[in-house]
Parts: structure tokens; C-alpha cells; sequence
């Protein structure tokens, strides 16, 4: 949930002061809460078109966006030193994202697992016949019971709301349009998130979706979740973690190296932050720094093409 600014620092700050926006919406870069940036940027296109109410508008999500991750005008880099350091020592505060991620398999287990170490609310999961919505979060404690529902018993996630009453069950429903959120992660299977999920998310609010499963978001979908400029992290990109656990292992093997799950876990996000930081520096070449479907595909591109280069094709 953390990315870079389109603009540097200095300009932003004074398209704010311009605009008129309180303190509060001047976030420095790489801060949480990229909701609260596109917020300001839609109250910067309505001041300039004279817009007045879109303008409020915009201000005031904006602002509800910041105080509700905490930032009140304080700096991303302090934010994030902050957060890492108490997710660390266990005394991190939620950071009241709420989740929904669909699916219940192996993708949709340790997305709920590494969101909700992070602060977040997990709010849904789900499975062939229908989801789940359990408002009050899904914590550690309800997911070891879905890891042993699914890996072990091979059970119906109809069977997360019997166990746990804070949970709704719907049956035939995918979680998309059941429950507001600000980060949708598909983790089901492919062309599960429709134009009119989509269209139900940006209503909610949500302000990044993050694909877990093999192409889950239809075109349309994708096409109006990145007008409405919502994060959008195509799975060539997100889901490109499970390839790189399988280079890892290959590494261990090669060098007769055992290395704990914390050291495996610091190596692939070593990657992944590689991985956002290629797509987002060859999306931002061709003019688009938050367009991620487009660099996930250049950077893609150039990395086949170098290696081919290199042997000589």
C-alpha cells in the first residue's frame, strides 16, 4: 500500500497550498494511504474546473482518508519506520484498512495472513458456493480454523459463519459487492471481479486492488477501477511471489543451504518491492507512474528481451 508520488514533494506541496487543501493532505512520498493522494488530485482537477462541491467533496474524503491512517500531516518515511518497528514488537495499532479477499486456497490464506500482520482487516473470504463477511476481522485465531477447513478437512467456507457468529454467510455471492473496503484482492480464479463489482468497489471507496489469482479482474473491470484511479497491481506483478519462493528453494538446494521461513520471507520481499519498483519506474518512463498494468508489461517485456539479447538471439 506504499508508493511513490507522480509529482516530486515540492510540487505537490504547492499544488496543495494552491488548491487550498489543509495541512493534513500534504503527505510527503511513499506514504500509507494512496487513497487520500488520488483524493487531492480529484480536488485539484475540480478547483481548477471551478467546481466548488466536487471540490469539498474530494477535501473532505481526502482528509477522512488521512485521519483514518493515522498520517495528520506527518511524514510517509516517519510513518512507515514507525509502523515496521511496532508490526515488529507486536504493539502495532490496526490500521483500519479494511480487506476483502476472495477465495479460501493457498493465495487467499497468507494474503489474509501477511494483511492482517500488517494491521489491516481481513473482512472476507470465500469459495465455489459463496463468502463469507465477518465485519469484526479475520485474526490468526479464525484463520488457523480456515487452514484446517480447507487444507485438512477439505470443508465448505459456509462453515466459517457456523463456527464464528460475528460472520455472515452468503451463499452464490462473491464478496465484491457485499461490504465496503479499501483494498480488494482477488484470489480466487480468473474473470471473478466484474465491471459491476468493480463499479460497487470504487462506490465503497476502495482504493487499491491487488490480484492474487491468474488474471481475476475481466478488461472492462480493469479498464474502470484505473479511471476511477484505483491502484491497480495486475497478478503478473503481485502474485509473482510463489514463482519466486520456487527460485528460492532452487537456490537453497544449489548452494545446500537451509534458511528459515524469516529469511525466506525478507528475500521474496526483497522482491517484491523490486518487482513494484520495475513496473512503476517503466510505467512513469512512458508517462503513467501509477499505471501498473502497463509497466508490470514493459518491464516484463525488457527483462525477456535483455535475456535473449544476452544469449545472443
Amino acid at each position: 500500500w506504499c508508493t511513490p508520488m507522480s509529482v516530486n514533494d515540492e510540487e505537490y506541496r504547492r499544488l496543495v497550498e494552491e488548491a487550498g487543501l489543509p495541512p493534513e493532505a500534504q503527505p510527503s512520498a511513499g506514504f500509507f494511504g494512496k487513497g487520500a493522494e488520488h483524493e487531492v488530485d480529484r480536488a485539484l482537477a475540480a478547483a481548477a474546473a471551478g467546481d466548488d462541491a466536487a471540490y469539498a467533496a474530494a477535501v473532505a474524503r481526502a482528509v477522512e482518508r488521512l485521519h483514518a491512517l493515522g498520517l495528520d500531516g506527518k511524514t510517509g518515511n516517519d510513518i512507515q519506520a514507525r509502523r515496521a518497528a511496532e508490526v515488529a514488537a507486536g504493539t502495532a495499532e490496526p490500521l483500519k484498512i479494511g480487506v476483502l479477499i476472495s477465495g479460501s486456497g493457498n493465495v487467499a490464506q497468507y494474503a489474509c495472513e501477511k494483511a492482517t500482520q500488517l494491521g489491516a482487516k481481513v473482512l472476507s473470504l470465500s469459495d465455489s458456493n459463496g463468502s463469507i463477511i465477518d465485519e469484526d476481522g479475520i485474526d490468526a485465531e479464525k484463520l488457523a480454523f480456515v487452514q484446517e477447513l480447507k487444507n485438512v478437512r477439505r470443508g465448505r467456507i459456509r462453515e466459517y459463519a457456523e463456527k464464528f457468529t460475528s460472520a455472515k454467510y452468503y451463499e452464490g455471492k462473491r464478496p465484491w459487492q457485499l461490504v465496503k473496503t479499501d483494498v480488494a484482492m482477488p484470489c480466487a480464479t480468473q474473470n471473478e471481479l466484474e465491471l459491476d463489482d468493480a463499479k460497487a468497489l470504487v462506490a465503497g471507496g476502495c482504493m487499491c486492488v491487488c490480484e492474487g489469482a491468474n488474471m481475476p479482474t475481466t478488461l472492462e473491470a480493469t479498464e474502470y477501477l484505473q479511471n476511477a484511479k484505483v491502484l491497480f497491481s495486475p497478478g503478473k506483478a503481485s502474485n509473482a511471489g510463489g514463482v519466486a519462493t520456487s527460485g528460492l528453494e532452487m537456490s537453497q538446494n544449489a548452494m545446500r543451504l537451509s534458511w528459515s521461513a524469516k529469511e525466506v520471507d525478507e528475500k521474496l520481499h526483497g522482491i517484491m518491492v523490486n518487482i513494484h519498483n520495475a513496473a512503476r519506474t517503466a510505467a512513469a518512463e512512458f508517462g503513467e507512474p501509477d499505471n501498473y498494468v502497463m509497466g508490470a508489461n514493459i518491464a516484463g517485456f525488457r527483462k525477456v528481451a535483455d535475456a535473449m539479447i544476452d544469449l545472443g538471439i
